[in-house]
């Protein structure tokens, strides 16, 4: 039986997101999950549509009306095709995007480098209360038990992801074709999920240059990324680092980043934030942020 038809009303979208809603083209749903679907146009650019109470991106389209059993009326392979000026349609979903509100993300402030050591030192505190003990960034701050796991998957994931952060580092510190080559090599599409590990540890390093203002570093991360990376993850993925690469990504990131920048009194609320961002993508694309700045800022005088 075919099911009822569907209706959402976005409120929110995303740069990439925004600009898809309006070219009128068609739509293909790609990949369908509890609370959100993806769709790609023909260009390959991608918007993933979700409920209104997850954080917006550049890639989100923030809707309402949601259906209890989303897998009902959206399906693999559809297309949504106008329907009106501002209507998507399937058999069986419709998306109206009438009133959305475009979503972009806050300036960045400038660099102030005593500042922000001081902040990177009371996040690294904060991120050995909060941080899950079996991530990356757990490892990274020494929460207790991080390296303690049954998993021995698991283990050789987070030694594999550890050496790629290793050869950010290098980069980072030593700029180079060969060392550029061999961190994006060794971390693109490493690990398990929709955004692997390797892939979000890069989101949060692009990110993180564009905020200390290092648009060439971050040119050139993105065009190896391009180059060496393409065909070593998958699409969805690879849509994510291509947002960041142009220096957007999700909300909680953006917000992490001022307060690092700004040197607010507490990290407590952004982490709280991150650590809802996927299974453990949130803390993957946090340790990309700190490993980015702590290489790249000067150490204090002694």
């Amino acid at each position: 039986m075919t099911p009822a038809p569907h209706s959402i009303s976005v409120r929110s979208a995303g740069s990439t997101a925004a600009t898809m809603l309006q070219s009128g083209s068609p739509l293909t749903v790609a990949a369908v999950f509890e609370r959100s679907f993806y769709c790609r146009d023909s260009d390959d650019r991608w918007l993933c549509f979700l409920r209104d109470d997850l954080e917006p991106g550049p890639l989100h389209a923030l809707a309402t009306g949601w259906p209890e059993q989303l897998g009902d009326h959206v399906f693999e392979g559809q297309t949504l095709a106008a329907a009106g000026r501002s209507i998507l349609a399937t058999p069986t979903f419709t998306v109206e995007f009438s009133e959305f509100l475009p979503w972009q993300p806050t300036t960045f402030p400038p660099v102030n480098p005593p500042l922000l050591r001081d902040a990177l030192l009371r996040l690294r505190q904060a991120m050995r209360r909060l941080a899950p003990p079996d991530t990356l960034a757990g490892q990274l701050v020494g929460c207790k038990n991080s390296h303690e796991t049954d998993d021995g998957w698991q283990k050789a994931v987070l030694a594999e992801t550890s050496r790629g952060l290793d050869m950010v580092t290098r980069w980072l510190a030593s700029p180079s074709d060969d060392s550029l080559r061999d961190a994006v090599q060794a971390l693109v599409g490493l690990g398990p999920g929709l955004t692997p590990t390797g892939d979000d540890i890069l989101a949060g390093t692009l990110l993180t240059l564009h905020a200390l203002r290092q648009t060439e570093r971050a040119a050139a991360l993105a065009t190896a990324i391009n180059e060496w990376g393409v065909e070593g993850t998958n699409r969805i993925s690879l849509a994510h680092l291509r947002a960041a690469a142009a220096g957007q990504g999700a909300a909680p990131f953006h917000d992490m980043l001022n307060g690092l920048l700004r040197c607010d009194a507490t990290f407590e609320p952004y982490l709280w934030r991150i650590d809802a961002v996927g299974h453990s993508s949130g803390w993957d694309i946090l340790t990309g942020i700190v490993t980015t700045l702590e290489s790249c800022i000067q150490p204090a005088p002694r």
